[in-house]
């Protein structure tokens, strides 16, 4: 689930609040989105919605807490619950920085982060933030190449030369080595992300749209597959991110719409589908006051227990 650091309600205690109660409810991971600035003139269409309007659904005059900043204040007030970056648009800072903050909060969570990553998609922010957004890709993928080299160092200090950066017997810490490497997870739906995922990530953490249970399930296992073609003795899973709407009728299937939405004995069958097909995690997103939230949560877990 997502923690409540956009909107109008995003404050200390929503989230104090909102996590309490999810740890309380067995919620097993708490989430957090990554923006710098939001367009008050978006033209880039967002690429997960199938609607005629496709802009983001975040307006940009409301707040969006700082993600690494929301996860550090996460960690202190909970105990159990995961904490992830979902995801982080990793062309908008240096790999140095991604390393210092991601190292940061997997110490503060005692070990509980998930460091999601992504190339990012809303070309205005890039533009205001300096970054080549027709770069994106190669520049994300040699970011994830200096954070490997980071990860794989045997002391701490590490080199990197090459793809933009020249990196020469340097330390991070806390660095993403302690206690130990967060898993990450990639973002994305298309064939690039999904190679950036068997070829760097953990996990694979694509949006909904798109991706029914059979779908993701065969993709998953192609990218298991592919993992193994670049040497690495890894075994990749996969997530799913999805908006919900409980409603009183099932209104299309999500990979077509974008959004769950249905009641919950419609939402957790899907969840079972997901779950068949080899899918570990589902990330859900919607809004309300914290107790809104999981009430709203409450209500699909209890179709669990009948």
């Amino acid at each position: 689930m997502l923690l409540p650091n956009t909107g109008r309600g995003a404050s200390p205690a929503a989230i104090r609040e909102f996590a309490a109660l999810a740890e309380d409810a067995g919620v097993d991971s708490l989430w957090v989105g990554d923006h710098i600035a939001l367009s008050g003139a978006q033209e880039t269409e967002y690429p997960y919605a199938d609607s005629h309007d496709a802009s983001y659904e975040v307006p940009a005059q409301l707040p969006f807490l700082e993600a690494f900043t929301s996860l550090g204040f996460a960690a202190a007030v909970t105990s159990r619950c995961r904490l992830g970056l979902g995801v982080g648009i990793l062309p908008y800072r240096h790999p140095l920085m991604w390393a210092k903050l991601a190292g940061t909060v997997q110490v503060l969570s005692e070990g509980r982060f998930d460091f999601g990553v992504g190339t990012g998609w809303m070309r205005e922010e890039f533009d205001a933030l300096g970054a080549d957004h027709a770069r994106r890709g190669p520049v994300s993928n040699a970011t994830l190449g200096v954070l490997a080299a980071l990860r794989n160092s045997s002391d701490g200090l590490f080199s990197f030369h090459g793809d933009g950066f020249d990196i020469r017997e340097m330390g991070v810490y806390p660095s993403i080595r302690d206690p130990a490497p967060p898993p990450i997870w990639v973002g994305g739906n298309v064939r690039a992300a999904a190679t950036r995922a068997a070829r760097y990530g953990d996990v694979w953490f694509p949006h909904i749209y798109g991706m029914s249970p059979e779908v993701l399930g065969c993709r998953l296992r192609e990218l298991q597959e592919e993992a193994v073609s670049f040497g690495r003795d890894v075994t990749l899973r996969a997530g799913v991110f999805s908006p919900l709407r409980l409603a009183s009728d099932v209104t299309g299937d999500p990979w077509s719409t974008g959004t769950i939405s249905g009641p919950p004995s419609y939402v957790a069958d899907l969840l079972m589908r997901y779950r068949a097909a080899g899918i570990e995690h589902i990330t859900l997103t919607f809004g309300g006051s914290p107790t809104r939230r999981i009430a709203v949560i409450e209500e699909v877990l209890d179709q669990f227990s009948g």
